[in-house]
């Protein structure tokens, strides 16, 4: 993969996430200064138990590595032990973000 060109923001729409190589791209922009936004489900319509769990662990470690990411999904986020304990509601839906 080619290394993004994004100078100042990057914004990314992606259905399914537990890609190593799209996330760090992602990380390396940030690290890079870049102000990335991530809109992502948080769910996977038909994933399995597997898929859901990879899907919230990648938009949790995205946002600790400093990705901006919104979510759609539910009224009511999972919780997990690195989401903000009271989810704000953005344009996409709910915003996951690293204590």
């Amino acid at each position: 993969m080619r290394r993004s060109a994004a100078r100042r923001t990057l914004d990314i729409y992606a259905e399914l996430l537990g890609n190593p190589t799209l996330e760090s791209e992602l990380v390396a922009a940030v690290e890079r200064g870049v102000a990335v936004r991530l809109i992502a489900p948080l769910g996977v319509n038909g994933g399995t138990t597997e898929i859901q769990d990879l899907q919230l662990a990648s938009l949790t470690a995205l946002a600790a590595a400093g990705v901006h990411v919104d979510v759609s999904g539910p009224t009511r986020p999972r919780r997990c032990p690195t989401c903000t304990r009271e989810p704000r509601w953005s344009t996409a839906g709910w915003r996951i973000s690293a204590r």
